[in-house]
């Protein structure tokens, strides 16, 4: 095991030996023959890179070098005012801002098996490449080619976590032949052609919101094995597609919101289970697929239009919420806070209107009296909202208690 330090512009020797001596991006990336990542970097190497940006003049192609399962090769970015010769996790950049920046150009950034890369901004109009087994972690891809391009492209066993991928006339995550791919916890956006283009088995995917993509997630092989949860789709032309009749996945909480066609198979595949799916404001939700159970087809959120409206439930235009003692509910017109009573509409009303600046600063508001038992008040002096009742009419002041407001407690 080496360790290596870079900053964009080195220091000293520029051999990487300690931050008086760091690797500038020539000596990392650049220079042909010697770079580290194409000529010196070994299995469970370390590379820290310093907050900067890292202007690539040269192709690079590290696919000859590998690292392995127990000793992958780390690039690790991490701040700019780190001493620490060996970095310690609290100098590791957490702010997007702090991302080390490989401004790519239209030069190739390819690398070969184990490389594991962390809290590192990629740019430019090529993809960034890893054979297999690789892991992107707290990354930022930005690929602004004028033709179709890839963000990541990765192979069997690669993993992409707490990321953002942004390609604005390509595909954002292109996972090639091969199996058990992973991404979660990331955000992908604005991908003309599509936000995931998975061609390889038993994937898995979850916590992922896609967003403004041409095709949300496309199954190009037919192939089973997929696993997918807690999966967020939203203004897509098409949310999920199957292409090629991929078969035998798991499709579990997936919201499919604003797409011209929520998911469409090219023919039905009845191994696939949808369930706990739900489908909002699609032009048409489903093409050869059959929605399982427990799915929802109105987004159950609680939309206030004017101050005293009745409480709108769902996308109907007029709907109202009329069970008993629902409560009182919060909502926002423009910059008002307001507290509605969710009624039959005869008696809704506003019970009081405050800026958003002075909720913030107070975070309470109060009646003009003490609380009852009647109230709902509990032995800790909190209150469900729908345990709460008052007279339409009463005044809410700026003493007493808290009153915690919940939709449909």
């Amino acid at each position: 095991m080496a360790l290596f330090r870079a900053t964009p512009a080195g220091a000293g020797a520029k051999d990487g030996s300690s931050w008086a001596n760091a690797f500038g991006v020539d000596e990392l990336f650049n220079d042909a023959g010697t770079n580290w990542a194409e000529n010196l970097a070994n299995p469970d190497d370390f590379c820290f890179m310093k907050s900067g940006t890292y202007t690539l003049t040269a192709a690079l192609d590290a696919r000859a070098k590998d690292g392995t399962t127990v000793g992958p090769i780390k690039v690790i970015g991490v701040k700019e005012g780190t001493t620490n010769e060996i970095p310690e996790y609290s100098d590791w950049v957490t702010e997007k801002a702090d991302r080390p920046v490989v401004a790519g150009g239209a030069n190739s950034f390819y690398f070969g098996y184990y490389w594991h890369f962390k809290n590192i901004e990629k740019t430019g109009t090529v993809k960034w490449l890893g054979d297999s087994f690789n892991l992107w972690q707290n990354v930022r891809v930005f690929n602004s080619a004028v033709g179709a391009s890839i963000g990541i492209h990765g192979g069997t066993g690669c993993h992409l976590i707490d990321s953002e991928i942004w390609c604005i006339n390509g595909t954002g995550c292109y996972y090639a032949s091969g199996y058990n791919f992973v991404i979660d916890t990331t955000y992908i956006h604005g991908c003309a052609v599509k936000g995931i283009d998975c061609r390889n088995r038993y994937t898995s995917l979850s916590d992922i919101i896609i967003d403004s993509c041409g095709i949300g997630l496309d199954f190009k092989a037919a192939h089973g094995g997929h696993n997918n949860k807690n999966l967020t789709i939203y203004g897509c032309t098409t949310g999920i597609s199957g292409t090629a009749a991929a078969y035998s996945g798991d499709f579990i909480n997936i919201t499919i919101s604003g797409c011209t066609t929520g998911a469409s198979w090219v023919s039905a595949v009845n191994t696939n289970e949808w369930i706990r799916c739900n489908w909002f404001d699609n032009d048409t939700d489903v093409v050869n697929v059959t929605k399982g159970g427990d799915n929802l087809a109105v987004d159950p959120q609680f939309v206030c239009l004017l101050a005293g409206d009745d409480l709108a439930h769902g996308n109907g235009a007029g709907a109202t919420v009329t069970s008993a003692g629902a409560g009182f509910v919060p909502c926002m017109v423009g910059d008002n806070f307001y507290i509605v009573e969710a009624g039959d509409g005869a008696d809704s009303f506003v019970m009081g209107t405050y800026t958003v600046a002075s909720w913030v600063s107070t975070t309470e508001i109060s009646l003009d009296r003490d609380p009852t038992s009647a109230d709902g008040i509990g032995a800790n002096g909190d209150f469900r909202s729908n345990d709460f009742s008052i007279a339409p009419g009463s005044n809410l002041d700026d003493q007493a208690f808290k009153l915690r407001l919940g939709f449909g407690e």
